[in-house]
């Protein structure tokens, strides 16, 4: 009696032994890695429209999208900031991430121009972050801001597009003023 009982449970654990190397490969055909995009796009434009007046523009020589985060990977990154219709702050980067929920979006080895009647600075980060629902960036690691007569050099900078108003933050390293 004893001898059936023992069959029984062998073939039973043995079954679930081959269940439990069959599943996981199932499931790892149906499951698509994190790193396949769900669309790619290329020569992308997106722009942002408040009230009818164009807010910021951004566009990307290729963007693949992640509809599990709701992410586009962006390459080849030139990004335009309008102040009453007026291109008041450009950006270019090799690489950025757009948050397709909340429109924010993070470059990186990010250089632009900030345009002001006092004269244009020249900005240079290692990553800058745009806040869309308030027009604010966020600049961090090696900021450098240059215009014609000064430089600054820190590790981060704030600015208010709407305002017009760029903040270093911080204590600079460097500040080179040329008279």
């Amino acid at each position: 009696m004893r001898q059936p009982v023992l069959v029984g449970f062998a073939l039973a654990l043995g079954a679930l032994i081959g269940l439990s190397l069959i599943a996981p490969t199932f499931q790892k055909k149906l499951r698509k890695p994190a790193d396949t995009p769900d669309f790619i796009l290329e020569n992308v434009v997106v722009t942002q429209l408040d009230h009818g007046v164009q807010s910021w523009q951004l566009k990307a020589k290729r963007a693949t999208i992640n509809k599990r985060d709701h992410s586009a990977d962006l390459f080849v990154v030139q990004a335009n900031f309008f102040r009453e219709s007026t291109v008041v702050l450009t950006l270019s980067s090799p690489k950025g991430v757009l948050n397709l929920e909340s429109n924010d979006a993070q470059l990186d080895k990010t250089a632009g121009t900030w345009k002001s009647t006092g004269g244009d600075l020249n900005l240079q980060m290692d990553t800058l972050i745009w806040k869309a629902n308030g027009g604010h960036i966020l600049g961090s690691g090696h900021v450098e801001a240059k215009g014609t007569q000064l430089t600054l050099k820190a590790l981060t900078l704030k600015g208010d597009v709407a305002k017009g108003i760029l903040t270093i933050d911080g204590a600079p390293s460097t500040v080179e003023v040329t008279l």
